[in-house]
């Protein structure tokens, strides 16, 4: 997963913040402790939510249920490349014209206008472009982002960012990025409406 926050976002964040204090990073240990937590907040909210906030491209296979509309993994769809019927074989059996296919971009569905996407077990396959773009990522997920990758640097400066185990007496932990960052409940609910029910 990518990041959904820039290191200059969050320097302009703390300075905004606690404009008295020092400069947050000020040492190469800052720096990668910064890095680690911007992806590790990035990656939480991410995982918290069942999605990718990143523009990406995707090939998806779903059913088909006789019906005009599916709803696409990921969202919002910011292009359409193709929308296909696959034969038992899994080849293509008809190929869907792209101007009779109409795109709802925030819900993540497509509508044919012209026929139906017929029954079947894995027999459409859509090709699509969603996401944010880093400079278009809605500013309460960046701010959530920058809430944790804050509070987080300010209580564990100390924490190598480049090790993959903390020692703790007679104890290793191994550590992944998910499990180093908190996530406070009024981000929690902050996130509840970009989650997405699976």
């Amino acid at each position: 997963m990518s990041d959904l926050i820039l290191l200059s976002e969050y320097e302009l964040y703390v300075q905004t913040l606690y404009p008295n204090d020092e400069p947050s990073a000020n040492t190469i240990d800052d720096f990668d402790l910064l890095s680690f937590l911007i992806s590790a907040a990035s990656e939480k909210v991410q995982t918290i939510c069942n999605r990718s906030f990143i523009s990406a491209e995707y090939t998806e296979v779903q059913d088909g249920h006789n019906t005009r509309s599916l709803l696409l993994d990921q969202s919002p769809i910011t292009a359409l490349s193709a929308v296909v019927s696959l034969g038992a074989d899994g080849t293509t059996s008809n190929t869907y014209d792209l101007d009779f296919v109409r795109i709802d971009n925030s819900s993540g569905i497509i509508h044919s206008t012209s026929t139906f996407f017929p029954d079947g077990f894995l027999n459409i396959q859509i090709v699509y472009t969603a996401g944010y773009a880093i400079d278009t990522i809605p500013k309460d997920l960046k701010e959530i982002c920058l809430n944790i990758v804050n509070r987080e640097f300010r209580k564990n400066k100390t924490i190598d960012a480049t090790a993959t185990e903390v020692k703790l007496g007679d104890y290793t932990i191994k550590r992944s990025a998910t499990s180093d960052v908190d996530i406070s409940t009024n981000d929690m609910i902050k996130l509840k409406n970009w989650i997405k029910i699976i």
